[in-house]
């Protein structure tokens, strides 16, 4: 018998034994839940707009156009002008009743203008980006801005 490899068995066994025990318990745990980091404005579960969070809106568009879980719809208020609600499954996460990045509480001068705003800003939140944070830049490239 070799006595230089015979030191080294328990060593080896007791690492084995480690790592196996390691797996089996990896392996038997539950998955944790992660918790949900969007932002939710309207937990009303009727799926009806929060009053304070549409105090300024006039109408809301019927069309809903749908991108993965989430969506959006256009508002218009006569004071302000367009502006938009983003959705996560239907409902209401972020209300912009005016355009983002820009001081004041001024709308989109039309919907169109409020739809590429809206339409980019969920690009953001698909890549992960809550909330989806436009600047004036990025909003006059879009040719959003009169």
């Amino acid at each position: 018998m070799n006595y230089k490899n015979s030191s080294r068995l328990p060593i080896l066994k007791t690492f084995i034994f480690a790592a196996i025990s390691l797996a089996l318990i990896t392996c038997e745990s539950e998955p944790e839940d992660k918790p949900d980091n969007s932002i939710v404005s309207n937990p009303n579960p009727d799926n009806e707009v929060d009053q304070n969070a549409n105090n300024f809106v006039d109408s809301v568009d019927s069309e809903v156009i749908l991108v993965s879980q989430y969506s959006f719809q256009t508002i218009f208020n006569e004071q302000q002008g367009w502006g938009y609600q983003l959705l996560d499954n239907g409902k209401v996460f972020i209300n912009q009743p005016h355009i983002p990045a820009v001081q004041g509480n001024k709308g989109f001068s039309s919907e169109e203008k409020a739809i590429i705003c809206a339409e980019f800003a969920l690009m953001k939140v698909d890549e992960g980006m809550i909330p989806p944070t436009l600047t004036k830049i990025e909003l006059d490239s879009l040719g959003v801005l009169d």
